[in-house]
């Protein structure tokens, strides 16, 4: 297939925390980088596996978990119902995220990982799938929620705006589509099956949107989750005292993790006052 022609220097600022743990794994020092994609049959389709594959050969060093647990046919208001089991639990690094439904409920999805998740997440905007997507209002100010144009509303006022309010990474593949399709000069329908599932091609195209956000640039600066996590070593960091480790923190999770080797005694419980 024709290949994406795109400048990705200004992609993937706000994940820039995994991106960073996979790129400086080495075989002295692997780090574990959680990855899930979410969403519903388009997320199930092949584009993703193509993806992950490309992450463990760019990242050999890294101890990549990385699954798909999209459910076909699960609109926003039905995937904010089963992220209780499928996504937080996971406690992914990454999380890339594709969902069509009601505005209101993807939003739910996306607070609840910043509430009870320290994962970035790559939003995905929807791809093309009718010639006059060519030609759809894109000013956020002339598309109201309740307007007629629904996948215009969404991709160009409700999804960036998300995104902005919660520090996300958006994949704006909507826009990469239509430089595509022009490019190559093709009709939507040239990459679907049916009216919106992906053929070989639009996976193909799909895959590379995704994977041309997926790189690490110290350039970009660090992303906010790298505040998020950290890593405190017990005696240097925090020590202990009258049998007790006392750490002080903002947020809502401690592990305590014993070092393969390490020596001294390792309490049998933590307790979180």
């Amino acid at each position: 297939y024709p290949p994406l022609k795109v400048d990705p220097s200004a992609f993937g600022k706000n994940i820039q925390r995994t991106m960073r743990l996979l790129a400086t794994s080495t075989p002295e020092k692997r780090n574990t980088v959680r990855v899930l994609f979410y969403g519903q049959s388009i997320t199930e389709q092949k584009w993703a596996d193509a993806v992950a594959a490309d992450l463990r050969k760019r990242f050999p060093h890294a101890d990549l978990v990385i699954e798909n647990r999209a459910l076909g046919g699960f609109a926003s208001q039905y995937l904010v119902k089963t992220a209780e089991t499928d996504l937080y639990p996971f406690e992914p690094d990454l999380v890339v995220f594709h969902v069509y439904g009601a505005h209101d409920k993807y939003e739910d999805v996306v607070r609840r990982v910043r509430e009870r998740t320290t994962a970035e997440v790559l939003q995905q905007t929807d791809h093309l799938t009718r010639p006059e997507d060519f030609t759809e209002e894109t000013d956020p100010k002339k598309l109201p929620p309740k307007g007629e144009h629904w996948n215009a509303f969404m991709n160009h006022n409700w999804l960036p705006a998300v995104s902005k309010k919660y520090g996300t990474e958006l994949c704006d593949q909507r826009a990469l589509w239509k430089q595509y399709l022009t490019a190559n000069k093709l009709e939507p329908k040239a990459l679907l099956r049916d009216a919106v599932h992906l053929n070989a091609h639009g996976e193909f195209l799909m895959g590379e949107c995704v994977k041309a956000y997926l790189r690490y640039d110290p350039k970009l600066g660090p992303s906010p989750a790298e505040e998020w996590v950290k890593t405190l070593a017990v005696g240097t960091d925090v020590k202990w005292g009258d049998g007790k480790l006392r750490v002080e923190f903002d947020g809502t999770r401690v592990d305590a993790i014993c070092t393969p080797g390490a020596r001294g005694s390792v309490p049998a419980a933590v307790t979180i006052d």
